[in-house]
């Protein structure tokens, strides 16, 4: 009995400091902000490493293109463009341009409408591409309005609507 007893009171113990611990995590993580950075220069390359190499672009962008930054490798950026590539451009391509919650942050899960009210019947503003990732600013509902970083706004419905992989 006394085995049981100091074996559940560790088990306790352990359970009352790691709790705290990951709550503490998840809502660091919930709370994250990831930056936007606005592409200064024409054709600024996007590659698979962060490295020069010609046989290493992904896809070029244009100016004035947003994206948002994953990290910094040397004197490489780390991004996602908005319809979900991911890879290195050199940072003196890029300037920053603002920030999000990472909770904020969604994706098209198939091709989605978009519309200038939040009901079917509304208008259409426009349709968002699979994948392409968005900014949730509010939801009322089963509606959520967002902004792609072009630049188009408009509701959703947030069935549509995934967390990004």
């Amino acid at each position: 009995m006394k085995r049981f007893f100091v074996a559940l009171m560790c088990v306790f113990l352990i359970v009352s400091i790691a709790a705290p611990t990951a709550c503490l995590a998840a809502k660091k993580n919930k709370d994250r902000v990831v930056y936007i950075l606005n592409v200064e220069n024409d054709g600024a390359r996007v590659r698979k490493e962060p490295t020069s190499a010609d046989d290493n672009v992904e896809i070029s962008l244009k100016k004035g293109t947003k994206v948002f930054y994953l990290g910094k490798k040397d004197a490489w950026y780390k991004i996602r463009s908005e319809f979900g590539n991911i890879g290195y451009t050199y940072k003196g391509f890029m300037s920053y341009y603002g920030a999000v919650k990472l909770k904020d942050i969604y994706a098209a899960d198939g091709s989605v409408k978009m519309y200038t009210r939040p009901v079917a019947g509304a208008r259409r503003s426009g349709v968002l591409s699979d994948n392409q990732h968005v900014i949730v600013y509010a939801t009322s509902g089963k509606w959520a309005y967002i902004h792609t970083l072009s630049g188009q706004k408009g509701y959703v419905l947030k069935a549509n609507l995934k967390t990004p992989g």
